[in-house]
């Protein structure tokens, strides 16, 4: 192991640690409370009214994070791109607010605002990644506050001081900078873009692009550029990775599906500490172009492992893993029943989706699929004859 590497090892083990003592402190300073302040609640009563708060905070204050985001976006020159809680979307659409279903997985909500115009010594970055985490202290120290005010309502003070116990905890966990398991918390996003100047412009891209798709643009349809990163840059951090595995969609959507393998396979070749959600995403893409081309049933058995299989079923509200699926049902199994199961899941997805330009673009795909599969029966049919 190089003293890169066990650097960066000991910074992850130290921020745990401050994670660990910052909870310890916490739960000490939760017990104090709760001792002075409920000894007038039932211990049956009150331990379910705790599990209810702690489960409604929890929700609350995913919506209070991204609030925060939005907030201070916001104040900084920002403008709202989309509000999701779950897969409960909220955006602007002709000039109306309506509402849309999408969802990612493993993630609880996401506020993505377009970023005001790029100027590399004064772009805003700092406010609209910290906002989420300070609006959930800001928000458990009035729960606090209203705590130590209210001492004759036993219950009100249970629900208040689990709200601002998990407020406090989510807050530390996305401010104080670290890294766990290769995922950047956003106060390690503001430090690694104050830093890296090819981090500050591609976080300023994967926004821009974020909001033209919002307003129906296909990503075909923008500037190469937009997509390339400068040489040397990090590909290891997941702002600068989320524009390269861009530039293999920008080809996809092109129908070059060889060059878009050859970017996700420079993504998965160079980047030591790719984010899950990546990895995934671009190993659905993979075993897409497989089911189209050369059909390998090793190579796609190979890429269909259980972990994958797990993703995809997580990605219920994703077109693009309904159209990987008819593809699978219909070019590998031969299952039309199946196929056409998913693609009436497709359909149903669509009706709601945020992004008109990706649903065109996967209905395109989909029209690819069924003209390879009527070219495998055509050539079956020729080959019966003859």
């Amino acid at each position: 192991m190089s003293s890169k590497d066990i650097k960066k090892k000991l910074v992850q083990i130290l921020g745990i640690i401050i994670y660990l003592l910052a909870f310890v402190a916490l739960g000490y300073f939760i017990a104090f409370l709760s001792n002075s302040k409920t000894e007038l609640v039932d211990r049956r009563d009150g331990g379910f009214i705790f599990l209810v708060s702690v489960a409604l905070s929890f929700y609350l204050h995913i919506i209070i994070h991204e609030g925060g985001h939005f907030l201070f976006g916001k104040l900084t020159g920002y403008r709202l791109t989309s509000f999701r809680i779950g897969s409960i979307t909220i955006m602007k659409e002709e000039d109306k607010i309506k509402l849309k279903r999408f969802s990612i997985a493993g993630t609880g909500g996401q506020c993505l605002m377009e970023p005001p115009e790029y100027k590399e010594d004064k772009f805003p970055f700092i406010l609209y990644n910290l906002g989420g985490g300070l609006l959930n202290i800001i928000f458990s120290i009035i729960a606090i506050i209203i705590y130590l005010i209210f001492s004759n309502m036993p219950y009100l003070l249970e629900i208040l001081l689990s709200f601002s116990g998990i407020g406090i905890i989510l807050g530390l966990m996305n401010i104080i900078p670290l890294k766990i398991a290769g995922a950047a918390n956003d106060g390690y996003n503001i430090i690694f873009l104050k830093k890296n100047k090819d981090a500050r412009y591609a976080f300023y891209r994967q926004l821009k692009i974020n909001a033209l798709l919002a307003r129906g643009a296909r990503i075909k349809d923008m500037p190469k550029e937009w997509f390339e990163l400068s040489e040397g840059a990090d590909i290891n951090n997941p702002i600068i990775a989320s524009v390269a595995c861009m530039m293999g969609s920008y080809y996809q959507d092109n129908k070059d599906f060889q060059r878009s393998k050859e970017e996700f396979d420079y993504v998965l070749e160079n980047s030591n500490n790719l984010l899950g959600i990546y990895k995934n995403e671009i190993e659905c893409e993979l075993l897409f172009y497989e089911i189209i081309g050369d059909r390998n049933i090793d190579k796609i058995n190979k890429l269909f492992t259980k972990e994958l299989k797990k993703y995809i079923k997580a990605s219920k509200h994703s077109l693009s893993k309904k159209r990987l699926l008819y593809a699978y049902e219909l070019l590998i199994n031969k299952d039309e029943n199946t196929a056409k199961k998913y693609l009436d899941e497709f359909e149903k997805i669509a009706k709601t989706y945020p992004y008109k330009g990706e649903v065109e673009g996967e209905r395109e795909l989909i029209s690819f699929v069924k003209q390879n599969n009527e070219e495998i029966f055509n050539k079956s049919n020729d080959s019966i004859s003859i």
